[in-house]
């Protein structure tokens, strides 16, 4: 399996410099409201199932439930749309990941956008900040 990553659709990597998600409200909209493009391109010829995982805990200073903290993930071509909470994406990562539920087709290139989002309950206070997230992404021939 050869899945790299991209923040436009000419460059791939195995490594890409992500997203900042700023004005997370709890309760509310996920963000930003457009969400931040990237793309993922299979380059082998297996159709590959997607996988996406947190290797180690962000940092999380002001104790925000991470299991109410979700990356809402858009298949742009499709619609196809999951949220994945950052606690199952940091506790996946031991099992090779938390399917996306999305295959990317040997050579394609796969369009999504991600937006943050938080339970209302996620967190009480004046202000609180996540930081340190590494999203790995992953594919298994099907």
């Amino acid at each position: 399996a050869d899945l790299r990553i991209g923040t436009t659709n000419t460059s791939f990597s195995n490594t890409r410099v992500g997203f900042d998600f700023a004005g997370v409200v709890p309760g509310g909209a996920g963000v930003p409201s457009s969400g931040n493009v990237f793309y993922l391109k299979n380059f082998g010829a297996t159709t590959l199932s997607i996988k996406v995982s947190i290797a180690t805990a962000p940092s999380n200073l002001n104790n925000i439930d991470l299991g109410k903290v979700f990356m809402n993930f858009t298949r742009v071509d499709t619609g196809y749309t999951q949220s994945l909470s950052i606690k199952s994406m940091v506790d996946g990562y031991a099992s090779g990941g938390v399917s996306l539920g999305d295959t990317i087709t040997g050579g394609t290139i796969a369009q999504y956008s991600v937006k943050v989002s938080m339970s209302a309950d996620a967190f009480i206070g004046a202000s609180a900040n996540i930081s340190g997230i590494d999203l790995q992404f992953s594919g298994t021939g099907v």
